[in-house]
């Protein structure tokens, strides 16, 4: 079972595009043009649409950021970022069809976990709060997905 995007697909040309990939929100243009639109952090402040917001709520409404530039979401995780795709092309169709952005973001569960090793590992559990080593072995002792990957594997 695929997906034809072809059918479904629509080109749209865009009169600018940043892309700014890296370990830190690289927000350094609009940090020299219209530092205002930052917050504290240096990212990118945006509505739930994903636009950028501005202090006259409107003068950008053509830009939007998605990823770890933008402020939607207190922590940086690129699960979040996958998530801001089909909320801006929503919007951006909405636009390019004469009404107003009518999608929303919404961050998620402020929750992730990165094992390193079989003893190894951190979690950050909503807002900062963090554990070490002995949560992650704990947790990878009493649930390491080994059964779904054998039930998987069984099929």
């Amino acid at each position: 079972m695929g997906l034809d995007f072809a059918e479904t697909m629509v080109l749209t040309l865009a009169d600018f595009l940043i892309v700014a990939t890296g370990g830190q929100p690289r927000t350094d243009l609009m940090r020299v043009f219209k530092p205002e639109f930052l917050d504290e952090k240096g990212s990118v402040k945006v509505k739930s649409t994903l636009q950028i917001q501005t202090p006259d709520n409107g003068s950008l409404d053509h830009f939007f950021v998605a990823g770890d530039a933008n402020n939607a979401d207190p922590t940086k995780q690129a699960a979040w970022a996958d998530l801001h795709g089909p909320v801006i092309a929503a919007n951006i169709v909405s636009m390019i069809n004469g009404q107003r952005p009518a999608k929303h973001y919404s961050s998620g569960t402020l929750l992730g976990g990165f094992a390193i090793g079989p003893k190894g590992g951190a979690s950050q559990i909503y807002r900062g709060l963090t554990f070490g080593e002995w949560f992650m072995t704990w947790i990878k002792s009493k649930m390491s997905y080994t059964d779904e990957f054998q039930e998987f594997w069984k099929r």
